[in-house]
């Protein structure tokens, strides 16, 4: 008799044994099927983004280049700009969108941020000067449209790190194609010069001056106006 109700409770031992294993396995092939269900979850959102952000950019693409097949050409050497010359540039009265840093003046143009320029945050800043609206953090129009080039005398230091860093920025987004000047110089000076440099350079021999002018610091205009002049 005791032995059949040891042996009973032997078989009772085991069949809840087993389960208790039984549901901690259901338990962990549930965890894992959780995991494996939220990675597949996960790698369709990044391919769903990816293949979206792909769309997206290469129709923006698209639409720069299309927008480029209407624009004049253009040289894209160095050259010197007016405030009132710059403001020429703004994507309407001229389709080409220059803005000025620190008196260097960027094409965004040929950029995917042109976007920003015609209808967004740097709307105000298309065509002008945006030295001392991106120093002081302020989009404010009333600091774009000046007529005269601000010698930016009243910023404090912080300021003007900041400036320094938004110009670095812009050298790395975006082709600088001049400068900001006061005025332009005068034409009789500079032919006055050229005819200088050419007096100088009038003893070396056409190859030699070639690349003796290609040396020079200057706008390629002006170098091409040292070689042809006679």
């Amino acid at each position: 008799m005791n032995e059949w109700m040891i042996s009973g409770y032997k078989v009772r031992f085991k069949s809840h044994e087993g389960d208790v294993y039984g549901r901690l396995y259901d338990i962990l092939t549930w965890l894992v099927q959780v995991h494996l269900d939220a990675l597949c979850l996960f790698g369709s959102i990044l391919l769903t983004l990816q293949v979206t952000w792909k769309k997206f950019f290469s129709t923006t693409q698209q639409e720069v280049i299309n927008r480029d097949e209407f624009l004049p050409a253009h040289d894209f050497e160095n050259r010197s700009f007016t405030v009132s010359e710059l403001q020429q540039y703004d994507g309407i009265q001229d389709q080409r969108i220059y803005f000025a840093v620190n008196g260097k003046v960027f094409d965004a143009t040929y950029t995917k941020d042109i976007q920003y320029f015609m209808d967004g945050p740097f709307t105000h800043l298309a065509g002008r000067d945006a030295s001392r609206a991106l120093a002081t953090f302020s989009l404010n129009e009333k600091l774009t449209n000046k007529s005269e080039i601000d010698d930016l005398s009243d910023l404090n230091p912080l300021q003007m790190d900041s400036l320094f860093h938004w110009e670095m920025q812009c050298v790395e987004r975006y082709p600088c194609v001049g400068r900001l000047v006061r005025s332009h110089q005068p034409r009789a000076l500079q032919n006055a010069c050229i005819r200088t440099i050419r007096g100088c350079m009038g003893e070396l021999g056409g190859t030699a001056r070639n690349k003796a002018v290609d040396e020079l610091p200057l706008p390629r205009p002006i170098k091409n106006q040292i070689i042809s002049m006679r």
